[in-house]
């Protein structure tokens, strides 16, 4: 595929927010024109995307708010924060014993409580989410609580466009991207449900922006080391995101050109130790223990259970749980990783996979991969934004109107599963067993088994796979890897239809002679015409 089949506009720049800081935007005059069709600045994008996103989060809320109650693990958060706001405790049982729950959970509910060796009573769950949404609560209850989680996600998808301009993508396929992220993704399913993922996809999305990029304010190295300090508050698992992004950050702050190295050192790391001190002193205090996450710790969950193979096949594959199946917008994510992978896009790839292949491995590794009653995805709905790089990066390359209207299509389809869930929300959390209900009932609509053609990894447990079920998911594997390397091996376009990244966040190899698109420095960079203004910290 070519670059002929969508007119471009002149300029083989991209006037990113950050490109001063991300990437080379030297012209070259033998380069391909961007394919940037948008006109509109990226701040007018911007409030659109988050105008859009607000009403449609707020619209699935209220349908979430109306049509059920709390499942999962939701009613649990909000009992630790009755215990917060009415009790002034982190002692979650004297909820449980006075059943304060029935407000918002009208049936008996089983206490979400450990017994350490000494008889102490430990929580399952970390008490960081309830501290930040408490005041919302107090106010409108449930739906205070609820409607924190949509201002979450709507920040979720500016911060996701946002980082596609910082890394060199145009308006246009920055705007789809973040659009399709929006609505046929992880972050439209957690949008208006109390879990932990949401809050941390935002604030890892956050240190990921400021890593990546070669200078930054006090503010944002404040910012990005009080995010991934926060990490382990919101649920002890984060500890496998926030400590490689932690060496990342460190990284930053030495090869950056922001002058005095102890000051840039101390707001960059200040504020996570503190917070990392912060929850250790509290959980001792409390609960006895310094684990990231005391009840979990004493109910023996956790990484290294199963093979990382059965968990990784169920994270992608799963008809109940998986990506690909209830996202599957996410395809792209495949071809985007290899689609020609560029000498000068290395250090992007190996930040994302520092960051994200240890936390994934982990949990990967865990009996209960899928999370327990919960909606799909929910392990990895930390790290899916960051993955939208490699789908605006796809869409980019290819440049062609098909590919425009096949990412489209996906993302309508994972948004069709999910708004399906709101409007029947007992269909959106699911055990291990099957049909997966919004799959089936679409399939009805269509006269098309759906649910039946994908595998249902998460149905045998701890059993042997069914043969029929490796089969399928061998099948789809091989389908998903079979298309991207024929986009891999077809896809002729320039390699310069995406400026390189230079992030100097790693040393570059010996050897490697820089270009006129890597320039020695900050300063050898400069713009043709003054970047679009820059995106709040």
């Amino acid at each position: 595929m070519t670059s002929q089949f969508l007119p471009e506009s002149s300029g083989a720049q991209v006037d990113g927010p950050a490109s001063k800081s991300t990437i080379s935007t030297e012209r070259n005059e033998s380069a391909p024109t961007s394919p940037d069709q948008l006109r509109l600045s990226d701040r007018s994008i911007a409030m659109l995307l988050g105008l859009i996103s607000l009403v449609v989060y707020a619209l699935a809320a209220r349908l979430r708010l109306v049509n059920g109650i709390p499942q999962g693990d939701e009613p649990h958060y909000l009992i630790a924060t009755v215990a917060l706001a009415e009790y002034h405790t982190f002692d979650i049982g004297v909820v449980y014993d006075n059943r304060d729950y029935l407000s918002f959970f009208p049936e008996e509910i089983e206490r979400h409580l450990s017994p350490d060796e000494n008889g102490q009573m430990l929580p399952w769950h970390n008490f960081g989410a309830p501290l930040l949404w408490v005041p919302f609560f107090l106010l409108w209850g449930r739906a205070g609580a609820t409607g924190f989680m949509v201002v979450v996600a709507v920040l979720t998808v500016l911060h996701v466009f946002w980082f596609l301009r910082e890394l060199g993508i145009v308006r246009l396929y920055a705007t789809l991207t973040a659009g399709l992220f929006a609505v046929g993704t992880t972050i439209y399913v957690y949008s208006n449900s109390l879990f932990t993922e949401s809050l941390a996809a935002l604030l890892l999305l956050y240190a990921m922006r400021v890593i990546c990029r070669r200078d930054n304010s006090s503010a944002s190295l404040c910012l990005a080391s009080m995010s991934l300090g926060y990490l382990p508050w919101l649920n002890g698992r984060f500890l496998a995101l926030a400590l490689p992004a932690a060496l990342l950050l460190l990284l930053r702050v030495r090869r950056s050109g922001n002058g005095d190295g102890i000051r840039a050192y101390s707001w960059a790391f200040g504020p996570m130790l503190l917070l990392f001190g912060a929850l250790g002193a509290l959980n001792y205090l409390c609960f006895n223990t310094f684990h990231p996450s005391p009840g979990n710790g004493v109910k023996g969950v956790g990484p290294l259970q199963i093979s990382p193979v059965r968990g990784l096949a169920g994270l992608l594959f799963d008809r109940e749980f998986g990506l690909f199946p209830n996202f599957p917008v996410l395809v792209f994510v495949v071809i985007g990783i290899g689609l020609g992978i560029p000498w000068v896009r290395w250090q992007l790839d190996a930040a994302v996979g520092f960051v994200a292949m240890p936390y994934v491995l982990a949990t990967a590794t865990y009996s209960e991969w899928w999370a327990g009653f919960a909606p799909p995805g929910r392990y990895l709905a930390v790290v899916v934004p960051l993955l939208a790089f490699y789908v605006a990066v796809t869409l980019q390359r290819i440049h062609h109107w098909l590919a425009i209207l096949i990412a489209a299509i996906t993302g309508l389809v994972g948004f069709a599963f999910n708004f399906a869930t709101d409007l029947y929300p007992g269909d959106r959390f699911h055990w291990p067993t099957p049909p997966n209900q919004a799959m089936s009932n679409l399939g009805r609509l269509l006269d098309l088994p759906i649910a039946e053609y994908l595998p249902g990894l998460s149905v045998s447990k701890d059993d042997p796979i069914p043969m029929d079920e490796a089969i399928l998911t061998v099948g789809w594997a091989l389908v998903i890897a079979m298309l991207a390397a024929a986009v891999w091996i077809f896809e002729n376009a320039p390699p310069e239809r995406v400026p390189p990244l230079d992030l100097r966040l790693f040393p570059n190899p010996p050897g490697r002679r820089r270009t006129a698109s890597s320039p020695a420095g900050p300063e050898a960079v400069t713009a043709e015409r003054p970047p679009a203004s820059r995106p709040p910290t």
